[in-house]
């Protein structure tokens, strides 16, 4: 697993998975192409038109998939395969995240719950809370991508597959749906996350630091099974 990282250039990590750089390729070019020709604004109003019932209630779900809380359980996870490849993902998610927030409250751009304020309904699920500022970029994208470039380190027999850049891709989708966010913040969070953990896992992998002992090992959990008293007396009558 570590030859697949020896580079530390964004482009080695890329090419080291063609479906997935396939996917990101077309979603950057279509993203641009969509910019080019229709203002955010309006991508955006064409999403939130489309709607249903059923959607409503799936994204709601699906957007979690960003969530933090998601993050720590396969930080959990990774204790049991490990221990360097929970410090990997510690310090991907602090530091996109960290990335994010900071150019969120620095900008501090209207979301669309706010943009649109007055001047156009929205369709929002019922029952849904929106927020009305720091827009760009998406936390949640950012986060989701971040885990998605985890889990291709993880497990390189997926490398040419677009499965989880799809998931991703979905949590993506949900966060303009539920009229959390814009396109061009979706895309933004969809580079930070990605871009950045791949750069970090480069970086992680050459160092003779996480090539230690240590770092290879992982966390064992025993359980003693105790006998039952009741037993061990019968065992002791049949000897004597």
């Amino acid at each position: 697993m570590a030859n697949h990282f020896r580079s530390r250039s964004i482009v080695a990590f890329y090419t080291t998975y063609p479906a997935f750089t396939v996917a990101v390729l077309l979603f950057a070019l279509s993203s641009i192409a969509l910019s080019i020709f229709i203002s955010q604004s309006e991508q955006f109003l064409l999403v939130n038109q489309l709607h249903h019932p059923v959607a409503d209630a799936a994204f709601q779900y699906i957007t979690y998939g960003g969530d933090g809380l998601l993050m720590v359980l396969l930080t959990v996870i990774l204790l049991f395969v490990r221990f360097k490849y929970v410090i990997y993902a510690i310090t991907c998610f602090i530091l996109t995240g960290l990335l994010a927030q900071g150019i969120k409250r620095t900008l501090g751009f209207p979301r669309p719950a706010k943009f649109f304020e007055g001047v156009h309904d929205l369709h929002i699920p019922p029952d849904y809370t929106v927020h009305f500022h720091n827009s760009f970029p998406s936390g949640h994208t950012t986060t989701a991508f971040a885990m998605m470039a985890m889990l291709y380190y993880l497990f390189p027999n997926q490398r040419n597959s677009p499965f989880l850049f799809v998931m991703a891709l979905l949590v993506g989708y949900s966060r303009i749906y539920l009229a959390q966010h814009f396109p061009q913040d979706v895309f933004a969070g969809a580079l930070i996350g990605s871009s950045m953990t791949f750069l970090l896992l480069g970086w992680f992998d050459s160092s003779t630091l996480f090539k230690a002992d240590w770092a290879n090992r992982r966390l064992h959990i025993s359980v003693a099974i105790r006998p039952n008293p009741k037993q061990q007396s019968d065992g002791y009558s049949s000897l004597s």
